[in-house]
């Protein structure tokens, strides 16, 4: 009741958190539309979570019709207010020509900036990226010092990688997958498509196990 009035008031973080209440069902039905109309509206007034939790709805098809470049769009809007999960998943966006044309590049630098928030999907993929010479130029110093940054944080498959790095036969491959989709601070909801959807393409050299994630809805 509380977030109601606050969000029929306008305050945009009482919107937020009223979406993310109905895309739980914590408290009110379970409505992804409804979560939708409020996370829009928080997002209008620049609310970064709203907008990477909206970029996670049209990602996924909860609420509207997926829309990989409107994902894009709101990914993009909260990344650059610094989130470092919306960082996260433009990179990953930008991996995998989602809503957008592959760019290593560009997946690479927001990885980065993901990185040095110690988010420990994008400290991975940046070490892969290094190892493979993918947006940047390759340089196996920097791949360990990122691939063990997450490796420290629990990362299972750095973990994995660390083991592999210096084993020449077979190198080691690198594959791409989301991360679950849940509400920050709410309960979780394992609903991004395909964990493991994305790996390297027949015919690839085999390379490091990297993990590109499509990142959580925001819980705040």
């Amino acid at each position: 009741a509380y977030y109601r009035r606050a969000a029929e008031q306008g305050d945009p973080a009482a919107q937020r958190a009223l979406g993310n209440c109905y895309f739980s069902g914590q408290g009110v039905g379970r409505d992804y539309a409804q979560a939708v109309v409020w996370l829009r509206k928080a997002a209008a007034q620049n609310d970064g979570c709203a907008q990477y939790n909206l970029g996670v709805c049209y990602a996924n098809g909860f609420g509207v019709v997926r829309d990989y470049a409107a994902a894009v769009k709101w990914y993009r809007m909260a990344a650059l207010q610094g989130d470092p999960d919306g960082q996260y998943n433009l990179g990953v966006c930008y991996i995998e020509g989602r809503g957008v044309g592959v760019d290593c590049a560009e997946a690479a630098s927001w990885f980065r900036r993901a990185a040095e928030q110690d988010h420990a999907g994008a400290q991975y993929n940046l070490g892969v990226c290094y190892y493979m010479g993918h947006g940047v130029d390759a340089d196996k110093t920097e791949a360990r010092r990122w691939i063990a940054a997450a490796a420290e944080k629990g990362n299972a498959d750095a973990v994995r990688a660390l083991r592999l790095f210096d084993d020449p036969v077979p190198r080691p491959r690198l594959v791409v997958h989301p991360c679950g989709v849940c509400l920050r601070r709410l309960s979780a909801v394992s609903a991004c498509e395909g964990s493991g959807a994305y790996k390297t393409r027949a015919g690839s050299p085999r390379m490091l196990p990297v993990t590109v994630t499509t990142a959580q809805i925001n819980r705040h």
